[in-house]
């Protein structure tokens, strides 16, 4: 009698492997992670559920005429100086007289008219700054200022025709104007609030009826920075915020304590971002809405441990926060620039970008996030965008996928063959039980792609790459066998 060998079938099943729409999940252990999350992901945009383009920073170009579908130019500076903080300022509302005015390497300011055919911009001042300063645009007497500030040079005030030095001014580290009076926190006393006199910033003589100033030693820490919001001035501290009511009358002012924070507040994180303010803390992002503080939970507190972000900074454009600041990738720091969509809390994440300021410029003649970014021993002028480039190189985009057994953890798998719709160059990298296989001679044309895989083991996860713009990968569909 004849014996036959039975071969058991393979039952094979097709699983929709990632949405991408999950986002970011460092702070969870892999094993537990579901696939929808990536581990860690940069520079990829993967709001739509889709991975595209991500954050990128273009050479800065300053449209100064409309004909023949516009004209443009990218403005320059003397050879050896290099731009260090930018504003815009508004110097002639009748002659549309609005300029970019840049603080630079070499302590001077210089300026250039927006409508303006010139490239080279001109010298402001011949005044040697010593620190990085911080402008605001006033109406003084009638006519249109530029208030320069800074916390070792004082306060400085420009009109275009006239540069001079306000004698009595503190010197500033951060301000807001709230009913007609700038208040300010200086380096000459971290633990005092300052205000001018009311409709006039640039009088500073303290009495009950002009300047005046406040004392906040509540053990939470220096003041940082102040910010007008809901009728109220509020006044950020290293370890927490307070609330201070400031009407016209000083005798009428009140200050209450609001907020104690456990981790170090970082001033130049600090945003207001339409009816919030957001700003990042030593152990994570917060928002305020001017009584209550909330941690952000983007599963990502595991990236800022251990990072001292000091020098990031922050700005509000177009309905979104960024933050410069760094991150921990894979447990590596880098640079980064965090976006966050206010109106849905979409995050998107950039590495590599080291940007040094920004600032966020909104006029009529132009509107644009600025970033001055360091390019290799360079720093230079570039504009935030969505086009997945650092000055016109393609950024290197990643998302890693959590490791997964399918729910059977003793089973060994075949993954048979995996499934995405993409358009341009595209790596996929699928792990299994430790070993990775890379594929990447993958057609670059739009259309479905079936990568035939033929691997075994336990334990698998699938990472896509790009090193490309224009970039589109979705839909992920593995075909496995047990």
């Amino acid at each position: 009698m004849r014996d036959t060998l039975r071969i058991k079938p393979i039952r094979l099943k097709k699983i929709n492997y990632a949405t991408f729409r999950g986002g970011i999940n460092v702070d969870i252990d892999e094993n537990l992670t579901p696939v929808k999350y990536s581990k860690c992901t940069y520079n990829f945009d993967y709001s739509s559920g889709r991975l595209v383009d991500g954050i990128g920073v273009d050479t800065l170009k300053v449209k100064y005429s409309d004909l023949n579908g516009g004209y443009y130019k990218e403005i320059t500076f003397p050879t050896g100086v290099h731009p260090v903080s930018v504003c815009c300022f508004k110097q002639d509302s009748v002659l549309d007289l609005t300029e970019l005015v840049f603080f630079c390497s070499d302590g001077k300011l210089y300026y250039s008219y927006i409508l303006s055919s010139q490239s080279a911009a001109n010298v402001l001042d011949n005044h040697v700054f010593t620190s990085t300063p911080e402008f605001f645009s006033y109406k003084l007497n009638g006519q249109n200022c530029l208030i320069i500030v800074s916390k070792t040079d004082g306060m400085w005030v420009s009109t275009g025709l006239t540069f001079y030095k306000v004698d009595n001014a503190p010197n500033i580290t951060s301000f807001c104007l709230h009913y007609e009076r700038l208040f300010v926190t200086t380096s000459d006393d971290t633990h005092t609030l300052w205000f001018s006199d009311d409709l006039d910033p640039t009088n500073w003589n303290v009495s009950t009826t002009e300047a005046g100033f406040i004392e906040l030693r509540d053990g939470g820490g220096e003041l940082l920075k102040v910010i007008s919001f809901h009728d109220y001035v509020y006044i950020f501290k290293e370890y927490g915020i307070s609330r201070l009511t400031a009407y016209a009358k000083q005798e009428e002012f009140d200050l209450t304590n609001l907020f104690v924070s456990s981790g170090k507040i970082y001033k130049d994180s600090i945003a207001l971002c339409g009816d919030r303010i957001l700003f990042l803390a030593s152990d994570g992002l917060y928002q305020f809405d001017g009584a209550n503080t909330y941690k952000i939970n983007f599963n990502m507190d595991k990236m800022f441990d251990g990072v001292n972000n000091t020098t990031c900074k922050s700005a509000f454009f177009d309905g979104n926060y960024y933050l410069a600041c760094k991150l921990k990738f894979d447990g590596v720091e880098d640079s980064a620039i965090i976006r966050i969509t206010i109106a849905n809390g979409n995050l998107a994440i950039s590495k590599g970008i080291d940007v040094k300021y920004l600032a966020s410029i909104n006029y009529p003649v132009i509107e644009k996030l600025i970033a001055i970014v360091a390019s290799g021993s360079s720093v230079v002028c570039g504009q935030v965008s969505n086009s997945g480039k650092f000055l016109g190189v393609a950024t290197n985009k990643y998302w890693r996928s959590p490791s997964t057994d399918f729910g059977m953890p003793y089973r060994t798998k075949t993954l048979k063959e995996l499934y995405f719709d993409s358009i341009g160059q595209v790596q996929i990298y699928v792990n299994v039980d430790g070993k990775t296989y890379t594929y990447s001679n993958i057609p670059t044309t739009k259309g479905l792609k079936r990568l035939k895989l033929n691997l075994r083991g336990t334990v698998v996860s699938v990472d896509f790459a790009s090193n490309s713009s224009g970039v589109y990968i979705s839909n992920p569909q593995l075909v496995i066998g047990y």
